[in-house]
């Protein structure tokens, strides 16, 4: 319950609420889950204890899970963008114009269909050992492990880029001769013949 993707929150649609959630909640009570929902999940399943706005937030790190029915698909993309952490987010559903709008709509590190959110590992995307997480939009964004850790580095100084420039197929930019002769000043080196 403690991972990283665990769940914390369930949306169900209510189209499938009545016939689906109590079955869910049973299992999930069974399990040893405490139930938090909105007043029409409480009224599907009573024993489940009201949720409050602070539920929609946290991040519980124990065996509890949130739960809403929704009237849509943009009710839970708008739920998700209100008080979703930017991790990992999964859809469960048939229906294709759901799916596509969910993926392509919710602003998560991970976003998935049919899968559940602890398929959010490096390990399973292939990255290798996972080191943590980023739910940020610079330079790495989901599962982080070496590869994604590694930066580069480009030397401001002015001789650096003549050299680059003038020897390494690494450097796409080449040098006009107004940069040329300035950095040929500066640096006392000179355009070299059939390079830079």
């Amino acid at each position: 319950t403690g991972i990283c993707g665990a769940a914390e929150t369930m949306l169900v649609h209510q189209d499938v609420a009545a016939e689906m959630l109590p079955a869910i909640a049973a299992d999930l009570q069974k399990a040893g889950c405490q139930l938090r929902g909105d007043s029409a999940a409480k009224s599907l399943v009573p024993d489940m204890q009201l949720a409050n706005d602070d539920d929609w937030h946290t991040e519980y790190l124990d065996a509890i899970l949130s739960v809403r029915v929704v009237d849509s698909i943009d009710t839970a993309i708008d739920h998700i963008a209100r008080y979703g952490s930017g991790h990992t987010e999964s859809i469960i559903t048939e229906s294709d114009e759901a799916a596509d709008a969910f993926l392509t709509r919710v602003d998560s590190a991970i976003v998935m269909r049919n899968a559940s959110t602890q398929f959010a590992d490096g390990g399973e995307f292939g990255m290798g050992a996972e080191i943590g997480i980023a739910t940020g939009r610079l330079h790495a964004r989901g599962p982080v492990g070496g590869a994604q850790l590694t930066s580069c580095s480009l030397s401001h100084q002015v001789c650096a880029k003549r050299a680059l420039c003038a020897h390494s197929k690494h450097w796409p930019y080449g040098l006009s001769k107004r940069e040329d002769d300035f950095l040929a000043r500066q640096s006392g080196i000179g355009r070299q013949e059939g390079r830079g």
